[in-house]
């Protein structure tokens, strides 16, 4: 349903907390080697259903930002409750991993890892660790210093909970909300190529996230640009096309060119030939005679 490109740009651009999560659990997570892009794909098919209006986007975006919330909660709040049960088995610890390494490893290889910390000292470090995930909106779920003690099933829905947010991120910032944003971006290297047409057309660029105004425009006559403009300090909302007395300035200007302007940057033309090339009957004065009512012209000079 979704183009391949646009799906291999948001995977690209995915959150570094969840690639490295993919590559860290490889052994853990069997879904964790499913590939990437194929992951993003699932995740546009089921969350967003086709749908490219910008306020649908930022439903499904502050949807999943709220559903995280309430799962770092409840998640923070089991570990908690879990780490001040002292009868809890080691297979049951949320950071039993860590324990199983205490058990069985020696007190230098220990104090070497660990910086010469003390068993219970590490795991209230881990408990700060976790405090700080669950307060920070951005941190995804996957990103949770526990997260060996939840279930395949809800680690997996996790993941694609903050695909799902990723995604709805790179669409507001790169595409202006929508989907169908991402047509609208094209490389910098067109960028600062005026059009012209035959006449004045208004042009509403559309903000591309990559420093740049862009569209595609078609003009009155048919003829068919795309283009890409350096955005300004304060916004733009439309310009104007070049028209063809535009074209016929600039060529004059041009043409009086000389090496100077490569020091100072300045042209220096006559007025008289400017004048005359953007107006030819400029200078002529039309009048009607009284005696016999012939229309006679005269050239004035400038």
């Amino acid at each position: 349903m979704y183009p391949r490109k646009l799906l291999k740009e948001l995977a690209d651009n995915a959150n570094k907390h969840i690639t490295e999560f993919l590559s860290d659990y490889r052994d853990h997570f069997p879904f964790c080697r499913i590939p990437i892009l194929q992951l993003y794909e699932t995740v546009m098919e089921e969350a967003f259903h086709g749908e490219d209006e910008k306020s649908a986007i930022r439903k499904l975006g502050n949807l999943e930002r709220k559903k995280r919330k309430k799962n770092k909660q409840r998640w923070f709040q089991k570990l908690e409750e879990t780490m001040h049960d002292e009868d809890l088995p080691v297979s049951s610890h949320p950071f039993g991993a860590t324990i199983l390494i205490y058990q069985n490893c020696s007190n230098r290889e220990w104090n070497l890892h660990y910086n010469g910390q003390t068993l219970p000292s590490v795991l209230k470090g881990k408990l700060r660790e976790a405090k700080l995930w669950a307060d920070d909106p951005k941190l995804p779920l996957v990103s949770y210093p526990a997260i060996l003690s939840i279930c395949q099933a809800r680690v997996y829905k996790a993941l694609k909970s903050d695909i799902a947010i990723d995604i709805c991120h790179t669409i507001e910032e790169k595409y202006n909300g929508t989907i169908n944003g991402f047509w609208h971006v094209w490389p910098n290297k067109i960028i600062d190529m005026p059009l012209f047409s035959p006449k004045k057309e208004k042009l509403d660029y559309i903000p591309s996230g990559t420093g740049c105004l862009t569209n595609r425009f078609i003009f009155s006559d048919g003829a068919i640009f795309t283009t890409s403009i350096m955005a300004d300090a304060k916004p733009v909302n439309s310009e104007f096309s070049f028209t063809e007395q535009d074209m016929r300035i600039m060529c004059a200007l041009f043409s009086h060119i000389d090496n100077m302007f490569i020091i100072n940057q300045e042209i220096t033309c006559s007025l008289r030939s400017l004048v005359n090339m953007l107006n030819p009957s400029a200078g002529t004065y039309y009048y009607e005679t009284e005696s016999c009512g012939r229309i006679k012209k005269r050239k004035l000079p400038l």
